[in-house]
């Protein structure tokens, strides 16, 4: 894969707006899910991809830690409600901890990539370039694991490490049952599927 494919002006990962807070102001979380998955510029050809049922799968199997760590990383924590769901508990401590890291806009773009671009998921056809992309988010990743290690020391540093773990706890059901309580999980997937298509 040439550089010029992974370089942040040629290819962009989805992404969920910054200002989330401010869309739902203005209408349900619900119909903010079709709006936040999105590709942030280019055709798929220019991504590097140039298959729409990639796409599609990526997501599908990812929408849920994008959607969730860009969420915590915006806003606060998640907020309780009248009848909180069961994974709330869940979610309201790997959004503190997650809160606890300040992650810097490049780790958070690190992090985003290594969650969505994974091999492992059935029904794709280029593992390889897939399992290349995740490896070079990697790479950024230990890079700024390496500045603060310089900056904070080893030990405090090397918590970074434990955020891949501790957001997989999270499931799309828990995403779904408290940010988008009046869909289904079938739903949720048709409003990523048509941010895709």
């Amino acid at each position: 894969m040439s550089a010029q494919v992974f370089h942040p002006r040629y290819y962009r990962p989805y992404y969920f707006p910054e200002h989330v807070n401010q869309l739902e102001r203005m209408r349900p979380a619900q119909s903010c899910a079709a709006r936040a998955a999105t590709w942030r510029e280019g055709t798929p050809a220019e991504r590097g991809f140039g298959n729409v049922q990639q796409e599609l799968v990526l997501l599908g199997n990812s929408w849920h830690l994008v959607f969730f760590l860009s969420r915590i990383s915006q806003l606060a924590p998640p907020q309780g409600t009248s009848r909180p769901t069961q994974g709330y508990e869940k979610m309201a401590f790997v959004g503190k901890f997650v809160e606890s890291l300040r992650l810097s806009p490049l780790e958070l773009w690190s992090i985003s990539n290594i969650l969505l671009f994974r091999p492992e998921c059935t029904g794709l056809k280029s593992r390889n370039q897939i399992r290349e992309i995740q490896a070079q988010a990697a790479a950024l990743l230990t890079g700024c694991l390496n500045a603060r290690a310089a900056l904070h020391g080893a030990v405090q540093s090397s918590v970074l490490l434990l955020i891949l773990p501790c957001l997989a706890q999270i499931t799309a059901e828990d995403v779904r049952a408290h940010f988008f309580a009046e869909k289904s999980l079938a739903d949720v997937e048709r409003m990523c599927e048509s941010a895709v298509l």
